[in-house]
């Protein structure tokens, strides 16, 4: 489906490996790394596509990414949290209770 996106229009579409620059546009987003949301400050707006539920979430729902605790809903998603919480083992474990 992305290929056939791809096609109609050279922008709509765009892979990153990097640093993912966002250059001020309103986005949506499908990756497995919880990392790659934290360039959401080259966006003005970006919203993530979770590709096993297909929800919309935005910003403010991102802390799922790092735990479905729910008392931790009100934690921003930041590179704090990411540090704190871990992203559920996919590249970073949470750090110790102590």
């Amino acid at each position: 489906m992305l290929k056939a996106l791809a096609k109609l229009d050279k922008n709509l579409v765009q892979v990153f490996d990097t640093a993912i620059k966002g250059n001020n546009s309103a986005s949506l987003i499908i990756t497995h790394l919880p990392l790659d949301l934290l360039s959401a400050g080259s966006f003005r707006k970006l919203v993530l596509l979770e590709s096993h539920t297909g929800a919309l979430k935005t910003k403010s729902e991102w802390i799922t990414k790092l735990s479905k605790n729910e008392n931790y809903r009100n934690i921003p998603f930041n590179i704090l949290s990411v540090q704190v919480l871990g992203d559920r083992n996919n590249q970073f474990s949470s750090m110790g209770i102590k």
